[in-house]
């Protein structure tokens, strides 16, 4: 069902404002058992990317990589995950927000979550990953530093030799040069336990269900039967505690939210 109200999309004008974050894999390096997964970060506006690869699909890895990414490319004002447990949690825990959103939040950065089953509306790094596929798996790798070595090239290649019409004819990284990024320093240990919670947002875009209701966190939403497949805007409000409904640009429906701890 087509949303008579649209899409909630973000454009992004500028470096750093939104980056997308996703996952590939598993990938098997040719006579080993042994899973990889690649993880790829890419900027909606500018194209520049960073690229890892880790052997399992966990929050630990999800961090670790994010680090390398605000040190590389710097942190973004929005970043946007799909609803993979490794980003969001699962289970009555993911209702007090996992260990991902909550270093995004401490880093002022505002996690952005795309609707179930809709890997499209992540069309950057979705166009980008179908890119890196066909390149990447044109060869069979036997060790994984030689994928690794691989890896750092294709990111190189993206970053200082791709150059695109709305940067001016420059490449990401000759734009980049001309910013001030803010970066996380080369040597920050970025910390991986379950941090304090940060005051800022959390924004899920949901497809409203045929019951007139929005599912995210392990929680149903009753929004109302009259915006079945309408596509609204669910943010929640870390300091004031609070989950706002937004249709249409305008405030739907809000609710007390009691799962926060610090």
């Amino acid at each position: 069902m087509i949303s008579r109200y649209g899409y909630p999309a973000l454009q992004a004008l500028d470096s750093n404002q939104v980056h997308e974050v996703d996952c590939i894999g598993p990938i098997y390096i040719q006579g080993q058992r042994q899973r990889h997964y690649l993880w790829t970060c890419k900027d909606v506006f500018d194209g520049a990317v960073c690229l890892d690869l880790s052997r399992a699909r966990r929050m630990e890895a999800v961090i670790a990589f994010l680090s390398k990414c605000w040190k590389i490319l710097g942190r973004p004002r929005i970043v946007r995950f799909d609803n993979a447990r490794e980003f969001v949690g699962w289970g009555l825990a993911a209702r007090y927000l996992s260990r991902v959103l909550r270093l995004c939040l401490r880093f002022q950065i505002e996690p952005l979550i795309i609707p179930q089953a809709q890997p499209e509306r992540n069309g950057a790094i979705e166009n980008f990953n179908g890119w890196l596929q066909a390149r990447l798996f044109q060869r069979h790798f036997s060790r994984v530093s030689a994928l690794h070595l691989e890896l750092q090239r294709l990111q190189q290649a993206v970053n200082t030799q791709h150059v695109h019409a709305r940067l001016g004819s420059l490449t990401p990284a000759q734009y980049r040069r001309q910013k001030k990024l803010s970066k996380l320093p080369p040597r920050y240990v970025i910390p991986t336990d379950l941090v304090p919670l940060a005051a800022g947002r959390v924004t899920f875009v949901r497809q409203v269900t045929a019951q007139g209701k929005i599912h995210l966190l392990s929680l149903s939403f009753a929004v109302g039967k009259r915006l079945k497949g309408q596509y609204v805007k669910a943010v929640l409000d870390t300091q004031r505690h609070r989950f706002t409904v937004y249709l249409n640009g305008r405030v739907h429906k809000r609710w007390p939210y009691p799962y926060l701890k610090s």
